[in-house]
Order: C-alpha cells, then sequence, then structure tokens
C-alpha cells in the first residue's frame, strides 16, 4: 500500500529519539514498533506476515490488527508524527501488543475476547490511560480576549 522513498520506516522511527512523556512510566511503543519496522517495511506488511504464519489473517482482532498498524504507517510515513513520544501511539502499541500475546494464547474467538480485556486492564492499572490533565485550549484563551475587546469596543461607541 506505502511506497517508501527516503529513509526506511525503522531509520525514520528510530531518528525520533525518545523524549521523557510525564506521568508515562511504562513504555510499550518503542520496543513494539522498533520490533514491528524492523522485521517488515511496514506495519501493515508485518501484520500481514504475523497472521498469515498463524492463520489468522480473517480473525477479527488479526482484521483490527492491520487496521492499528496501517494507522501508525500513515503517521509515520504519511503525517510524519513523532509516534514513539506519542501517547496516542503509545496506546495504539499497547492495543497492538495485547492483540498479539491474546491471539497467540488463545484458540476461540469468545477466549481471545475475554483474555483481551483482561490484558489491557492489566496495562491499565500499571499506567492510566489519561495520566496528565487535559491541557486548556489556547485558542479558547485567544477568542475569549477578543470577544471582550469587541464588548469594550461596542459598548464605548
Amino acid at each position: 500500500m506505502w511506497r517508501i522513498t527516503g529513509p526506511s520506516a525503522r531509520e525514520r522511527l528510530l531518528a525520533q529519539g525518545v523524549r521523557d512523556l510525564p506521568g508515562w512510566t511504562l513504555r510499550v511503543a518503542l520496543d513494539y514498533f522498533v520490533e514491528v519496522y524492523g522485521r517488515a517495511g511496514t506495519g501493515e506488511q508485518y501484520a500481514n506476515k504475523w497472521l498469515a504464519s498463524r492463520g489468522l489473517d480473517h480473525h477479527p482482532l488479526g482484521v483490527e490488527l492491520k487496521r492499528l498498524l496501517t494507522m501508525v504507517d500513515v503517521g509515520l510515513l504519511y503525517d510524519g508524527l513523532d509516534v514513539l513520544n506519542s501517547a496516542a501511539f503509545e496506546l495504539i502499541a499497547r492495543r497492538c501488543y495485547s492483540i498479539e500475546r491474546v491471539l497467540v494464547e488463545t484458540g476461540s474467538e469468545s477466549d481471545a475476547h475475554v483474555l483481551l480485556e483482561l490484558f489491557e486492564a492489566a496495562l491499565l492499572q500499571e499506567q492510566p490511560l489519561l495520566p496528565l490533565k487535559p491541557r486548556k485550549s489556547t485558542r479558547r484563551r485567544r477568542f475569549g480576549k477578543l470577544r471582550g475587546r469587541r464588548k469594550a469596543r461596542v459598548g464605548t461607541a
């Protein structure tokens, strides 16, 4: 699907470096994405190979894994996003890792979904879903200041 020009996905990934994410002690994205892009040119190619080698091409969780890794490909290769130092991509990495672990451990589809929920709960217990307070939008503050100026002008005219 993606034609990579210039540095490989793995080289782009490693060039990003790793920054500290305040409040995130457990980091899965670094190891997981380095493994994914080290084994295949793109995340989608990795998912296809990984699922085919286990006969899980059409498993619903396998389809989800492909979609998630395609999103990471778009973020890394098309948008040029820093996927290693993003809380959103950290959550995607955790979901992908959870899916892989569950698909290896279970046989039936219903068992897979139950185990996936338990595995993700354990990861989130180790690290809360949203460790930081949401930032107040600077856009809202800017518009608030502008509204106040407009009111002042209207009232003095």
